[in-house]
């Protein structure tokens, strides 16, 4: 059987229709992305869609499923991204924006956060408490 035959063979779409998820039915990592064996190692599912599909992903980019499920393999659901813009776009990113204060319960506010603009925001009033415990030890090592 043709790799192209076999890897297909292992997915479950619906006419190609690109507005559904085409789910990956073998095997799959404990994160829930497809996994392909493939001349001796086991490829992202996700990956070998995009690939015989579309084409090499560009190098220095990885796949986002924009849909959401890890176990997509359907290329129109896989968006070539920087690796910070797939944290950001991700779970864990989406999760952390929807926090409204630290873990001490200040605010996260325009005024009390500090933000590089992409994925990373601080509490200025824990940083600075931080920076000071931290000068205060080390100056009694000196």
């Amino acid at each position: 059987m043709e790799v192209e035959e076999r890897f297909w063979s292992k997915v479950d779409f619906d006419a190609h229709d690109e507005e559904r998820c085409w789910s990956w039915t073998a095997t799959k990592c404990r994160d829930g992305y497809g996994s392909f064996y493939l001349c001796g190692s086991m490829v992202g599912a996700h990956r070998m869609a995009y690939t015989l599909e579309v084409g090499e992903i560009p190098a220095g980019l990885e796949l986002d499923h924009t849909c959401g499920n890890r176990a997509c393999v359907n290329p129109a659901h896989l968006d070539p991204v920087t690796h910070a813009e797939n944290v950001r776009r991700g779970r864990v990113g989406r999760h952390n924006r929807a926090k409204a204060a630290c873990p001490e319960g200040h605010p996260y506010d325009a005024v009390r956060t500090r933000t590089d603009g992409t994925t990373y925001r601080a509490c200025r009033r824990c940083e600075a408490s931080y920076t000071r415990r931290f000068r205060e030890r080390r100056g009694r090592r000196a």
